[in-house]
């Protein structure tokens, strides 16, 4: 019998950001396909752009199966472009979704193809991401997933920088949706800064609902697509923070874990282990990592693996900081005293000091020329002046420019 084959449409999403609009679809008319049956919808929120946009949409010549180019008469704002866009996996199985500030690799339909059939009957799927985070964002800091002999990892982020759902994960976000709404999300642990997100973010929901039902993403170790960070609806002002390196070529055969055999991370990056594994008799299963220092809800777990030194109590393992990703250290029992292991039952909300220590500066600058970072650090200072009191702006311009 016959195995029916998913066949994830392509959906690009679109507003007022013409030249982003025209790399992103570049990059999608330039990738390598193997089939000719894939579907191809172009999504355009109104906007005072949007006939233009529409214009290039429509005399797109898309050889690989058939184009739908839909431009809304009013405008819907991010959030419901996006959940309007998930919606149509109803009707194609599986839909990409990829909004125009990104780009794609060339081999990035041979991966969603293969990972989303792979994992369309797992229940803790929530999505296949194309994205692959080098930053986390909540800390401010390096981002480096462990490596293991497969080709991707399981991830609790809230993916919006390429990300593939089918209809029966869809589904199931919209039901949650449906009994959460914006002002009745449930009480789950989450980085505070999810709290900031804008009014026009699904991606806040999406985070609630990805804890609340303890679900995960797919994610490539190396990534699929990469995000510019073109100013709009989320940000004023572009940057290169987002920006990863794509996979080059096409592979046909990645290969794909299951839940117990995957390397695992929650919402706040930090590693989670499902096997077993012991350090000094504790098993790491029973450990809440908390090494970016972001988590507030202390007694998820009988232990705390922390950054953080507690004066409520006294850390029963202390660990150094050498090797890479920093949980290395935890497993691999490296001596020294920049990581401590707690017993959670017995520390007190908010009685930690930051640990103040320069090994875990010099971990995450790698190093880094101290007369490099001394002058990109004034330069910014200055340069964030600016943006707060344009009336310094040319007292600081002179100044910044002895820096160059």
């Amino acid at each position: 019998m016959e195995i029916e084959m998913i066949i994830p449409a392509i959906v690009l999403v679109a507003c007022n950001r013409i030249e982003s609009f025209k790399r992103l679809l570049s990059s999608v008319l330039n990738a390598n396909y193997s089939r000719n049956d894939i579907p191809l919808i172009i999504s355009i929120d109104h906007s005072n752009m949007a006939g233009e946009i529409k214009k290039i949409a429509d005399e797109v010549l898309w050889k690989y199966g058939t184009k739908r180019v839909i431009a809304h008469s009013k405008n819907i704002g991010l959030k419901e472009h996006i959940l309007s866009c998930g919606d149509m996996s109803e009707s194609y199985g599986a839909v990409v979704i990829l909004e125009d500030d990104l780009i794609v690799s060339d081999g990035f339909y041979s991966y969603v193809f293969q990972a989303i059939n792979h994992y369309k009957n797992d229940n803790r799927v929530a999505g296949v991401s194309l994205y692959t985070h080098a930053w986390n964002g909540y800390a401010k800091r390096v981002f480096q997933p462990q490596k293991n002999s497969y080709d991707v990892f399981w991830g609790q982020f809230s993916i919006s920088w390429g990300q593939c759902w089918t209809n029966d994960s869809w589904k199931k976000f919209r039901f949650w949706l449906r009994a959460n709404d914006e002002g009745s999300l449930p009480n789950v642990h989450l980085p505070h800064a999810i709290e900031n997100f804008g009014k026009q973010s699904w991606g806040k929901l999406f985070a609630y609902y990805l804890v609340d039902k303890d679900l995960y993403y797919i994610i490539p170790y190396v990534s699929l697509s990469t995000n510019f960070s073109d100013p709009g609806v989320h940000t004023k002002f572009s940057d290169s923070v987002h920006q990863v390196m794509l996979t080059e070529g096409k592979n046909e055969c990645y290969r794909f874990p299951n839940f117990e055999d995957a390397i695992v991370y929650d919402i706040f990056f930090e590693r989670r282990f499902v096997k077993d594994l012991f350090i000094a008799g504790i098993n790491l299963r029973d450990v809440s990592f908390d090494l970016y220092g972001l988590k507030w809800n202390y007694q998820e777990a009988p232990y705390l693996a922390s950054v953080k030194k507690y004066i409520s109590d006294e850390p029963i393992m202390t660990f150094g900081i050498k090797l890479r990703p920093l949980e290395q250290n935890i497993i691999k029992a490296i001596p020294g005293r920049e990581l401590f292991i707690y017993e959670t039952s017995r520390l007190k909300e908010k009685s930690f000091v930051k640990s103040g220590s320069l090994l875990l500066t010099d971990f995450y600058l790698y190093d880094y020329s101290m007369k490099i970072v001394f002058k990109y650090a004034i330069r910014k200072l200055m340069k964030e002046m600016m943006r707060i009191n344009s009336g310094v702006r040319r007292r600081v311009c002179k100044v910044i420019s002895l820096w160059r």
